[in-house]
């Protein structure tokens, strides 16, 4: 593997307590959409590069482009 196969996205309060997370199948580089509704993340499960888009809470994963 390309050694990013662990990495996850997590969501925490203000306090950095309450730790939930938002990915299981690896998740990298998160940023807002424009809405600040969704998450964009990349992923590398299954050693390939994947863009998502994600509710807040983790919820309703959607795989928009495999990356080359």
């Amino acid at each position: 593997g390309n050694g990013m196969e662990k990495l996850n996205l997590w969501s925490c309060d203000l306090s950095g307590k309450n730790l939930v997370p938002l990915s299981q199948d690896g998740g990298i580089f998160p940023s807002f959409d424009s809405n600040k509704k969704k998450i964009l993340f990349t992923s590398t499960f299954g050693n390939r590069e994947t863009l998502w888009r994600m509710n807040y809470d983790g919820s309703e994963k959607e795989k928009l482009y495999p990356l080359p």
